[in-house]
C-alpha cells in the first residue's frame, strides 16, 4: 500500500471513528436526558396525586384535583396495601412487568403504597428517530470525510510530488529549480531545505568536475605538444639533448602547476566552526612574499576581526591576492582589514595600470590572463574566487585609477578567549 493510500485510509478511519464516537455519545446523552426527565415527571406526578388521595374514612382519589395533569390521562395509578388487592386503579390495568412502562412507588400513611406508571413508547420512538438520523448522517459524514481527506491529501502531497519530480530530474543530471519550502517549520520544510542544499552541492561538484576536464584538456595541450616535439626531435637526432632538457623540464613543471591548480579548484573547503583571527594570517602571508616585495606593502590591519576557517585555503587565497598585486604593479600595495555588519573585508589595492572595465568580470575565471607576458597560469585569482564562494563570501574588483582594488569579503566570527592562533 502506497503512502497516498495509507494517508487516505488513516484520515477516513479517523473521521469515521470520530463521527461514530460522537454519535454514540450523543445517543447515550439523549437517552439519559430523556429517561431522567421522565423519572422526574413520574415522581412529580406521583407526589401530586398523593396530595389528592384521601385515606379517611375510606381511601379514595379526589379526581378533580388531578384531572388537569397531562400525566393523568397518559399514565396509570394504583393504591393498595402490600399483599392486598388494589383500593383503586386509574387509566387501566397497572403494568406490573411491562418493559414499555416506567414505574414509581410512593409510600403513604397507614401502610398504603401509591404506584404510578408512565408509557415510554413515545420516547422510544424518539430514540428510534434519533438512531435513524444517526445512521443516515454516518454515510454523509463518511462522504464528507473522503472529500476532505482528498483535499488535505493533495495539499500534503504537493511538496512530496515536487520533491519526487525534482529527484527524477536530478537523477538525469537536469538540475531542477529550488523546491518551494512549504509553510511552517515542520519535517516537510526541513526535507525541502535539505534537498535544495543537496542539489546545490551536487551541482557544484559536477561543475567542478566538468571544469576540471575542460580546463585540463585545454591547458595541457600546449605543454604536451612541446614535449612531443622535443621527444620527436631527440628521436630523429634533430635536437641536442642538452638544449632540449630545459624545454622538457619547463613543460613538465607547467603541467604539474596546471594539475595542482586544477586539483585545488576541484576541491571545496568546508567552513570550520572555529573562529580564526585575520590579522596574524595576513601578516604571515605578507612575510611569505619575496623579500624584494615586502617593503612595498603598507599594512593597515585591525586586530579584532575574525572569520571562520579552514586556515590553509584562506591563507593560500590571501597569499594569491598579495602576490598578484605585487606582480602586476610596481608601486605601493595597500592592504587593509575592515569590518562591517556581520562581515569582514580584506582590501588589497595596487598602484598599477588597472584593467579594462570589460575585463573586470573575467577576473577570477580559471586560466584568464590579461597580460600573457607575465609568468603564471591564470589560476591565482580563480583559487581566491573558489575559496571565497566555499566560505560563503565573495571576491570583487574595481578600478581606482591608478590601480586595481580587490576586496575579499567573508562572514564575521565572534572572537573567543582561547583560540589556536595561526602560526606565522
Amino acid at each position: 500500500m502506497g503512502l497516498r493510500s495509507r494517508l487516505v485510509l488513516s484520515l477516513t478511519t479517523l473521521a469515521v471513528l470520530a463521527v461514530a464516537v460522537e454519535g454514540l455519545l450523543g445517543y447515550w446523552q439523549f437517552r439519559e436526558a430523556v429517561r431522567g426527565n421522565l423519572e422526574r415527571d413520574l415522581e412529580r406526578f406521583a407526589r401530586t396525586v398523593a396530595e389528592a388521595v384521601v385515606l379517611e374514612p375510606a381511601p379514595r382519589l379526589d379526581v378533580a384535583r388531578v384531572a388537569e395533569l397531562p400525566e393523568f390521562g397518559q399514565g396509570r395509578l394504583r393504591l393498595r396495601r402490600e399483599g392486598e388487592a388494589p383500593v383503586f386503579e386509574t387509566g387501566g390495568r397497572f403494568p406490573e412487568n411491562d418493559p414499555a412502562w416506567l414505574r414509581y412507588r410512593l409510600p403513604l400513611e397507614g401502610g398504603y403504597v401509591l404506584e404510578a406508571a408512565l408509557d415510554t413508547r413515545e420516547r422510544q420512538n424518539a430514540f428510534a428517530a434519533y438512531t435513524q438520523t444517526l445512521l443516515i448522517s454516518l454515510p454523509v459524514a463518511l462522504f464528507l470525510a473522503l472529500g476532505l481527506a482528498a483535499l488535505l491529501l493533495g495539499y500534503l502531497m504537493r511538496p512530496l510530488r515536487q520533491l519526487n519530480q525534482a529527484t527524477h530530474e536530478l537523477a538525469q543530471q537536469r538540475f531542477p529549480e529550488a523546491v518551494p519550502i512549504p509553510p511552517g517549520n515542520d519535517e516537510l520544510a526541513e526535507l525541502a531545505r535539505s534537498f535544495n542544499r543537496m542539489t546545490e552541492a551536487v551541482r557544484g561538484f559536477l561543475e567542478r568536475e566538468q571544469s576540471f576536464t575542460r580546463y585540463a584538456s585545454h591547458e595541457l595541450r600546449t605543454p604536451l605538444a612541446t614535449l612531443r616535439a622535443q621527444v620527436e626531435g631527440l628521436e630523429h637526432g634533430l635536437a641536442d639533448p642538452r638544449q632540449a632538457m630545459p624545454y622538457l623540464k619547463a613543460s613538465l613543471s607547467r603541467m604539474e602547476g596546471i594539475l595542482s591548480g586544477l586539483l585545488t579548484l576541484s576541491r571545496s573547503p568546508e567552513p570550520s566552526p572555529t573562529p580564526l583571527p585575520l590579522e596574524p594570517l595576513v601578516r604571515s602571508c605578507a612575510a611569505a612574499l619575496p623579500e624584494a616585495q615586502q617593503p612595498r606593502l603598507r599594512l593597515e590591519l585591525r586586530h579584532d576581526l575574525w572569520t571562520y576557517g579552514p586556515a590553509e585555503p584562506l591563507r593560500q587565497a590571501v597569499h594569491n591576492l598579495l602576490d598578484n598585486a605585487c606582480k602586476f604593479s610596481d608601486g605601493e600595495v595597500e592592504v587593509r582589514l575592515e569590518g562591517g555588519p556581520g562581515q569582514v573585508r580584506l582590501v588589497v589595492r595596487d598602484r598599477g595600470p588597472g584593467v579594462p572595465e570589460e575585463a573586470l568580470a573575467e577576473l577570477g575565471k580559471p586560466f584568464y590572463r590579461l597580460d600573457r607576458r607575465k609568468q603564471g597560469l591564470g589560476l591565482g585569482l580563480a583559487l581566491v574566487q573558489h575559496v571565497a564562494r566555499a566560505l560563503s563570501g565573495r571576491l570583487e574588483f574595481r578600478n581606482l585609477k591608478p590601480g586595481l582594488e580587490a576586496t575579499l569579503t567573508l562572514p564575521a566570527a565572534t572572537p573567543q578567549n582561547e583560540v589556536n592562533h595561526v602560526p606565522a
